[in-house]
């Protein structure tokens, strides 16, 4: 059972996702998950697919609410 901490932090990481799926279709494309960096040399570019591959955990080649909150839940934990 989540804290409510960890209960707040999910909400506002799903917050987060809703401001940055443009097209409100419930996924974040590249494009979509990229939107906010700028991405300046190689290894910014490799960190990032990584980074989107990781979050990615079906393989759908896009990435879920569900999926984006828990990167960045883990993400704040390390």
């Amino acid at each position: 059972m989540a804290s409510v901490g960890e209960a707040a932090d999910e909400q506002l990481w799903g917050e987060l996702f809703d401001l940055i799926d443009q097209n409100e279709d419930g996924y974040l494309s590249w494009e979509e998950f990229t939107c906010h960096e700028e991405l300046d040399g190689k290894q910014e570019i490799q960190d990032a697919i990584e980074t989107f591959k990781a979050a990615d955990a079906n393989g759908d080649g896009k990435v879920g609410r569900d999926e984006f909150v828990k990167l960045m839940t883990e993400a704040m934990e390390e």
